[in-house]
């Protein structure tokens, strides 16, 4: 704290000078101009969107509208996409995709991620 390279008594008594002090926010995180979140898997809420749109011929759009409206109340400008990856026993090292509801959590078709990355990104939303 008294910048001297090796804490000593000196940075004991600053350190107890401001402790319990107040510390103004320099920065405002609503408006921080990175905001990312995660779109992890195809199960839950987004394994019933991607299975309609599935279902209908994978046509239309496949981002629910109140979600983009979403994104943009909290000011998200990033959006990760993970693919999830199964296997059956943890003995065998075989990794796969697996699309089927037959697994706890499945994976998105590429078609699927293809159409997510193309929706995001004609919103303004870099994916990663």
């Amino acid at each position: 704290m008294d910048s001297e390279g090796a804490i000593g008594f000196s940075d004991f008594l600053i350190f107890a000078r401001e402790f319990g002090k107040s510390v103004p926010l320099t920065v405002d995180r609503m408006n921080f101009p990175l905001r990312a979140i995660s779109v992890s898997g195809n199960w839950g809420d987004t394994g019933y969107v991607v299975d309609q749109w599935e279902a209908a011929g994978r046509t239309g759009t496949l981002i629910p509208p109140d979600y983009i409206e979403w994104l943009e109340s909290l000011h998200v400008n990033w959006i990760c996409l993970s693919v999830a990856l199964h296997y059956d026993d943890s003995m065998d090292s075989t990794v796969e995709r697996v699309y089927s509801s037959d697994v706890g959590i499945r994976t998105f078709s590429d078609e699927a991620l293809r159409q997510l990355i193309r929706e995001f990104r004609s919103r303004d939303k870099r994916v990663f």
